[in-house]
């Protein structure tokens, strides 16, 4: 048996490994797993790794071997955070079914799924999906919610922003400059920015809720904001995305590429995404301004972007959520559980999740992308069988430079 390299040999992918490594013990029937098969494991790893110390959990006589690698390895310096790698799973994880209408608005942070809609802003546990927090502040529709700094924001057609303790749902800051209704929001780099009908941007220092900027380029409603790599950037009706420097204020880029509403911008990894009612969506280099993509895959408005690990994700009135790679373009996996328009999409914490007109909101595993050429990368094998689970030693590979 013998590993494969991908399509392209651009990098082994943990998927890969999983894939063409199952070596399972059916639950039920004792059979001797000796030294040998951990041996010729290591052996095959050893064809792209430099160093490939195989870690194996016996069970007892009839029990089962779990699969080698059957959970994601993460970076060794980042083993609380739990680094996703390896290719998207997809698999659905969570379906959350608190809002009793149309789900708004998706965010995921710090161990949190956050989503609001025509009642509440529901916070749960993104691991387990339990209802941690219902926020009930807003006197109207949730348009926006976001996840930052350890906070959670949102706001909507009662005209304000509200920042609440993430862990503890208390209420810190309302923040009242908006005349209107308040279609985005954004925390990021110790900022809130918001925007929507009064057509405005405005910035406040997330610590003190001071306002600090009030943005406007725009000449038309705000449909969305984003807050990363030092910059603020929001698009809207008068079909234009604005880049400005998060500190000054300074307009930096001007984005046109759209030729309708922008519904949606996110920021990430060097890049700035929007799209809208032309249904494509656009991805730039955030320094230089230079399109990079334009990923055409939706038939139809696309009404929410996110980026993170690596990938770039949009949904809207396709009913579809598409996951591609953002250095690529490459389409990677089209998400459809939601049975109507998706209004939401965010990225965090190796999840994807969406929401919208069906009312739920969706929690999908395992986004991540390719391991990297000359890093080292720990794991370790799990033994789950007659309803126990069994955890081995946390080992490290090395990849080939």
């Amino acid at each position: 048996m013998a590993i494969q390299q991908p399509p392209g040999g651009e990098g082994l992918t943990l998927q890969a490994v999983r894939d063409q490594l199952k070596l399972s013990v059916d639950t039920g029937s004792a059979r001797n797993v000796g030294s040998d098969r951990a041996d010729f494991v290591a052996q095959v790893l050893s064809v792209f790794f430099d160093s490939a110390d195989v870690s194996w959990e016996y069970g007892e006589e009839g029990t089962g071997l779990g699969n080698l690698l059957s959970g994601p390895p993460v970076q060794s310096e980042s083993i609380v955070s739990k680094t996703p790698l390896g290719e998207f799973d997809g698999a659905l994880e969570q379906t959350l079914t608190e809002s009793s209408d149309t789900v708004e608005a998706v965010a995921i942070g710090d161990g949190t799924v956050a989503y609001g809609s025509g009642d509440n802003t529901y916070l749960h546990d993104l691991s387990t999906g339990a209802l941690e927090q219902t926020l009930t502040e807003s006197g109207n529709t949730v348009r926006a919610v976001t996840i930052g700094d350890g906070k959670v924001a949102y706001g909507g057609y009662d005209n304000n922003t509200y920042l609440h303790d993430l862990s503890t749902g208390a209420l810190e800051q309302t923040l009242t400059e908006s005349f209107d209704t308040v279609r985005a929001v954004a925390i990021g780099d110790g900022k809130v920015a918001y925007g929507g009908d009064d057509n405005n941007t405005y910035l406040h220092d997330l610590s003190t809720g001071a306002l600090e900027q009030t943005l406007t380029e725009s000449f038309d409603t705000v449909e969305a904001v984003a807050i990363g790599d030092g910059t603020v950037a929001y698009g809207g009706g008068d079909n234009n995305t604005y880049l400005h420097d998060l500190s000054t204020g300074a307009l930096e880029q001007t984005l046109t590429e759209s030729g309708n509403t922008v519904n949606a911008v996110a920021i990430g990894d060097g890049t700035v995404a929007y799209g809208g009612f032309d249904n494509n969506t656009y991805l730039h280099d955030l320094s230089t301004g230079a399109l990079e993509q334009t990923l055409t895959e939706s038939g139809n408005t696309v009404y929410a972007v996110a980026i993170g690990d690596g990938k770039v994700a949009y949904g809207g009135d396709d009913n579809n959520t598409y996951l591609h790679d953002l250095s690529t373009g490459a389409l990677e996996q089209t998400l459809t559980e939601s049975g109507n328009p998706v209004n939401a999409v965010a990225i965090g914490d190796g999840t994807v999740a969406y929401g919208g007109y069906d009312n739920n909101a969706y929690v999908h595993s395992g986004v991540a992308g390719l391991l990297e050429s000359g890093s080292t990368y720990e794991y370790r094998a799990v033994l789950e069988a007659n309803g126990e689970r069994r955890e081995g030693q946390i080992r490290t590979f090395t990849t080939k430079s």
